[in-house]
């Protein structure tokens, strides 16, 4: 295997590693309170699917690689890095009080519904976003077949 592939995995594994992991006894209220919101809000879930997912689709793209260095990256991806620093993005912008808010939220049966609802929601968005896209880049099209771009330039 060439050395920019295995750095290029070495590297990718380091970015996505480790969506989940204990809370510190030290860690702030906040912190404490950012990392409820992340687990009651499905993302330490996602972040542990999508690096098995990053897995499952790199052994696909590099077949040669052994099974026994798959299982022992997978083994690897349970620290709390990459957790800790998303942590630390929801404590720079909401206090404690809003992250309790929000915490409260998504225990409630809409809460829940929501974030059950959220994944489709969001590939409905999109699919809805792309045909808006092309609406807007058809009608932008159009206005330049008529705009005098010259007199504009003045």
């Amino acid at each position: 295997m060439k050395k920019g592939s295995i750095l290029l995995v070495s590297t990718f594994f380091f970015i996505f590693s480790a969506w989940s992991g204990p809370i510190f006894a030290d860690a702030s209220e906040a912190e404490k309170v950012a990392h409820e919101l992340l687990e009651v809000s499905g993302v330490t879930k996602m972040g542990t699917q999508i690096t098995a997912q990053l897995i499952k689709h790199q052994r696909k793209n590099m077949p040669d690689i052994p099974e026994q260095f798959w299982s022992e990256v997978a083994g690897t991806l349970k620290s709390d890095g990459l957790n800790k620093k998303i942590v630390a993005v929801y404590v720079k912008h909401f206090s404690i009080e809003e992250m309790k808010t929000i915490v409260a939220f998504y225990k409630t049966s809409v809460g829940k519904k929501y974030l059950q609802k959220l994944p489709e929601i969001t590939q409905e968005s999109m699919a809805v976003g792309r045909i808006w896209n092309r609406e807007v880049g058809a009608q932008i099209a159009e206005k330049l077949k008529t705009a005098d771009l010259k007199s504009m330039k003045k």
